[in-house]
């Protein structure tokens, strides 16, 4: 249709899925922001976290679009704590996505124990 915008029309690259909304007679596009943030799971008192990518408006509980690591707050010893896919990590953020204070915070962790 005339007027309706087209993949390659230089939208930002932190756009995960692009959708054409119509408002009034004129097409919009609506763009969904990509976010890396931690998703809680396990049982109560005994929190588990995935670290995932997903879109910024949907719940933290709520669908996403990749699971690239987890946080044991809770691990024993001996036990992994935090693990993270850094290729992954550089792949979202190149694209755009922005993590979350807490996950910032385990990227450079991550980056002080590779150097």
């Amino acid at each position: 249709a005339k007027g309706r915008p087209t993949e390659s029309s230089g939208w930002p690259a932190a756009v995960k899925t692009v959708k054409i909304a119509r408002f009034e007679g004129i097409f919009q596009r609506i763009q969904l922001m990509v976010t890396i943030r931690l998703a809680r799971g396990g049982s109560k008192k005994r929190p588990f976290y995935s670290i995932v990518v997903s879109d910024r408006r949907r719940q933290p509980r709520g669908r996403f679009i990749e699971r690239i690591g987890f946080f044991n707050p809770m691990a024993a010893k001996g036990e992994e704590q935090l693990r993270l896919d850094a290729e992954r990590v550089e792949y979202w953020m190149s694209k755009g996505a922005q993590p979350s204070q807490r996950v910032s915070s385990f990227i450079q962790q991550i980056n002080r124990q590779a150097a």
